[in-house]
């Protein structure tokens, strides 16, 4: 975690403003991130956003330590505070959570948060001294397109209500690089891909979670699609490391695509899944297709030629994923 000790020091009488912070990847990167702030005595603030202010410190309990303050705002519905804050780094990861998606919300919700989570930016920069804005967008601004790489055009069907989440991504994008060009602000897109890691719900809309999910209560694994969709797993540590690089860095590149290049079908995912965690599980082809509440794209990896040629790296397989999602599984959740 070379980036994100290095990030930590840049905080040094500093005030970082995260959105989203309390979802799958910032539940995972702040407990990091306020450890290393602790050990090495750094002086400084982190503003985190939230939907619940108590079940956020119900489930991250780190987030009591007096150097955190929590905001309370529902990017459904609002885009403005009361409160002055004056960030010097913004970390925006604030997005629709896959219990949303998977509780079917309207699709235009999508839209309505990110487009207020803009809003709301917009307001924090013109009045503060921010040096730098990261938003994790995401590799569905691309549409349908395969291997994109980060300058590629998007490829959507902005009139399908299925292209919510990439129609307010790329909206942000837009936006907010408008809004920090305007305030002598540096912008880095992370478009993040699919990722892997302990905290991955199981019984949701993604297909890795639900095949460790059967594979550990000795189910049949069942592959509702016909399996041939492809996709690639970046675990979540490498995300965070790859995060805290761009902002760590003097001069980031405008877009980055954060993924794996370890490409694998959803059918030799399933057989994958056997046999690291049960060998005694069928795997099962139903040859439906499930609506997910986003657009279906048959392959979803990203091209990380210029995350290589950076110098990122991916330092878990997949193989050592799936093992530490069962692991915590098993131990963790009912």
């Amino acid at each position: 975690m070379k980036s994100l000790i290095r990030f930590a020091h840049l905080l040094e009488g500093e005030t970082l403003l995260l959105l989203g912070g309390t979802g799958f990847l910032g539940s995972y990167l702040v407990p990091l991130l306020i450890d290393q702030i602790e050990k090495k005595h750094i002086q400084t603030t982190i503003i985190i956003t939230t939907r619940n202010k108590q079940m956020s410190l119900e489930q991250i309990p780190c987030l009591r330590k007096p150097f955190v303050r929590l905001l309370n705002i529902d990017f459904f519905y609002e885009k403005n505070i009361e409160e002055d804050i004056n960030p010097t780094y913004i970390l925006h990861m604030a997005n629709t959570s896959a219990f949303d998606t998977h509780s079917k919300i309207r699709q235009v919700s999508k839209f309505n948060l990110l487009q207020n989570a803009s809003f709301f930016l917009e307001s924090v920069i013109k009045k503060s001294s921010v040096k730098k804005l990261l938003f994790t967008s995401s590799g569905v601004v691309y549409g349908n397109r395969e291997y994109p790489k980060e300058y590629d055009y998007p490829s959507i069907n902005h009139f399908s209500k299925d292209s919510s989440l990439a129609v307010a991504k790329i909206s942000s994008e837009y936006y907010l690089n408008q809004i920090c060009e305007e305030n002598d602000v540096l912008f880095t897109s992370a478009r993040v891909f699919s990722i892997i890691g302990e905290k991955l719900p199981l019984r949701l809309h993604y297909a890795v979670g639900n095949f460790v999910d059967d594979a550990i209560h000795k189910r049949d694994i069942v592959v509702r699609s016909d399996g041939k969709d492809k996709r690639s797993y970046l675990n979540v540590s490498d995300v965070t490391e790859w995060i805290m690089c761009l902002l760590s860095m003097n001069e980031p590149p405008r877009i980055l695509n954060v993924g794996s290049s370890d490409i694998i079908s959803i059918k030799k995912l399933a057989y994958k899944v056997k046999h690291l965690i049960n060998p005694r599980s069928q795997v099962v082809i139903q040859n439906n297709y499930i609506e997910q509440g986003n657009m279906r794209r048959n392959i979803y990896c990203p091209n990380i030629d210029l995350a290589k040629s950076l110098g990122l790296r991916e330092t878990i397989d997949l193989d050592s994923s799936l093992q530490e999602l069962a692991e915590y599984a098993i131990k963790c959740l009912p």
